[in-house]
C-alpha cells in the first residue's frame, strides 16, 4: 500500500518568515496523524528542520535572497513508517525580489493629481 501524497505550500511569504510558515503548516497538516499515533511530533519537527535547513541553503546561500523578498515554496511529501519523506524532485520555489522604484511617492502623487484633474 502506498502512502498518500500530500502538499506543503507556504503561500506567498517574506523570506524572513518562511521557516515559521513551514512550521505552522506542517504541524497543522499532521495534527490528526500525531494524535492518531501515525507519526510522532518529534519526527515532524525533525523533517521540518531538514526542510528548513535545505531551503536556507537554497534561498539565502545560493539565491542570495533578502529577508524582504517574497517566496512561495511547494513540496509534496508522504508519511511512511512514521517518518515524513520529502519528494525533493518535485520541490517548487517561486521567488520575487523587492524592487526599489526611484521617486515612487512623487510619481504616485503626480498620477493622483492628474486623475483628480480629469474627474
Amino acid at each position: 500500500m502506498s502512502a498518500e501524497e500530500r502538499l506543503l505550500s507556504t503561500g506567498l511569504v517574506f523570506v524572513a518568515g518562511y521557516a515559521a510558515k513551514i512550521r505552522r503548516t506542517i504541524f497543522a497538516q499532521t495534527r490528526d496523524d500525531i494524535s492518531d499515533g501515525v507519526i510522532e511530533k518529534t519526527e515532524v519537527a525533525k523533517a521540518m528542520g531538514n526542510l528548513n535547513a535545505t531551503l536556507f541553503k537554497i534561498l539565502i546561500e545560493k539565491l542570495n535572497l533578502d529577508k524582504r523578498d517574497v517566496v512561495r515554496v511547494r513540496i509534496p511529501y508522504t508519511i511512511d513508517n512514521g517518518t515524513i519523506k520529502w519528494h525533493w524532485d518535485k520541490l517548487e520555489i517561486e521567488a520575487y525580489r523587492k524592487y526599489e522604484i526611484p521617486n515612487l511617492e512623487e510619481k504616485v502623487k503626480e498620477a493622483l493629481s492628474e486623475a483628480e484633474a480629469t474627474q
